[in-house]
């Protein structure tokens, strides 16, 4: 995430108002939906429709009683609700601050990597690794 939003900020100043911006996103997106697991649970952080069909999966095992599912299950469900709280924000972002969303965006991912790595320092006494494939 931070290399991402380090390359969305140096693309945002480089070609302001272009349309490689927007590749970049989708090109980030794939990439990122392609090679992040957590606890060998593959995350599809850029397609809701691969997370609902998990979730789908994990609750049919929920209910026919095994526990184990469960994890994942709860794992899905929130990365559909951060999804759509992402969409409504970037499409917020969008529409007030045209000109700033590529800058604010990358501040945002360079933030939360910043943030990720200052909770696995403070609190965290082995690091947790997500595992590029």
């Amino acid at each position: 995430m931070l290399i991402g939003g380090i390359g969305l900020w140096v693309l945002n100043f480089i070609f302001k108002e272009s349309h490689i911006l927007n590749y970049y996103c989708g090109f980030y997106a794939g990439i990122q939906n392609g090679f992040l697991t957590h606890n060998k649970i593959k995350l599809r952080a850029s397609h809701v429709s691969g997370c609902i069909t998990d979730a789908g999966f994990y609750f049919a095992g929920i209910c026919r009683g095994d526990t184990m599912h469960f994890e994942r299950f709860i794992l899905d469900i929130a990365n559909i609700l951060l999804f759509f709280l992402g969409v409504f924000i970037g499409g917020f972002l969008f529409l007030h601050v045209h000109d700033y969303v590529y800058l604010i965006l990358s501040v945002l991912y360079i933030g939360v990597s910043i943030y990720y790595f200052i909770l696995v320092r403070l609190f965290f006494s082995h690091t947790i690794y997500l595992k590029i494939l």
